[in-house]
């Protein structure tokens, strides 16, 4: 369980917005809204270039990331929507991730306007909760948090919020990201102002520099589940889709790498789609309809 938390503590993920020269961290701005949806594509840079560790308005090089073929599927939910519910009564949220690195979990979390804290992954349930952030976080804050991991020692240690900038990847300018560091570790962990909840990149100076380019499916309001149906889920050859309550619309669907791999005009009403020529994995599929209105599924093909 601590392979994967570490390994999400590393992973990022990246959307162009306003530039602030200091983000302010708060609850309100800084925690993923629910039923948010994010596929991260993780990705090195190399040469290891030098970067400013302090201060605001940084410009971070990453021009020569390159994907590894690394990706992350993370979906935002309320906290009833995890299997283990039971096991975390004060969770106010939880997170389904999945990647071609690490079996598929439950993360989960409590938040409120002080803080948020990470409350444990499936069935390890962290006896002390392990404080991610607090509430509100300007350049030159800190927090010390006193934690213990499922099956694991007490520890303690103290994050500072360190410096605020821009990333220049390949992909676009990356704005509103800010840099943390630890008291135990020689690694700086990078953030999204707008999810404090998962780590968008990791620098360790002379040693590493990962980022993420990732694609949010929730950005805008959803039809709700009354009004888009898409069955049978797992599929395997063809797939119905309805939307009794809208059309007509666009059907697109990607992989995990975020690749368009069926892309069709749906009629309003029930449609039968030909999903034979898919691959078994995972799909994010969305349904855009001309009155501006689009929802995203998840869809899995499924073959012997």
């Amino acid at each position: 369980m601590e392979r994967t938390l570490t390994f999400l503590l590393v992973l990022a993920g990246m959307q162009a917005s306003t530039l602030h020269a200091q983000p302010v961290l708060n609850e309100a701005t800084s925690i993923p809204a629910l039923q948010r949806m994010e596929n991260h594509n993780v990705n090195s840079v190399f040469p290891v270039p030098t970067l400013t560790t302090t201060g605001s308005n940084n410009t971070w090089d990453a021009s020569s990331a390159t994907w590894g073929g690394t990706y992350i599927y993370c979906w935002y939910q309320p906290p009833t929507a995890s299997p283990n519910a039971a096991n975390y009564p004060t969770a106010t949220l939880c997170a389904y991730a999945e990647s071609n690195s690490f079996p598929q979990t439950y993360l989960h979390f409590n938040t409120s306007s002080s803080a948020a804290s990470f409350l444990g992954e499936g069935t390890d349930v962290y006896p002390i909760p392990e404080q991610v952030c607090a509430f509100p976080m300007s350049i030159g804050s800190t927090f010390t948090t006193t934690y213990q991991p499922a099956g694991g020692p007490v520890m303690t240690h103290t994050m500072t919020y360190a410096a605020a900038g821009s990333l220049i990847t390949p992909w676009d300018t990356v704005t509103n990201v800010v840099m943390f560091s630890s008291d135990n570790s020689s690694s700086f962990v990078l953030y999204k102002a707008d999810n404090m909840l998962f780590p968008i990149g990791v620098y360790t100076p002379g040693l590493e520099f990962e980022v993420h380019q990732v694609e949010v499916f929730s950005a805008v309001p959803e039809l709700t589940a009354a009004q888009l149906h898409l069955w049978p889920n797992p599929a395997r050859d063809e797939v119905t889709l309805d939307l009794a309550d809208g059309g007509p619309g666009t059907f697109t669907a990607r992989d995990m790498s975020g690749r368009v791999v069926l892309d069709a005009r749906i009629p309003r009403g029930t449609t039968k789609l030909d999903v034979s020529h898919l691959a078994s994995g995972v799909y994010m599929v969305s349904v855009a309809q001309r009155d501006g209105r689009t929802s995203v599924e998840r869809l899995v093909i499924d073959r012997p």
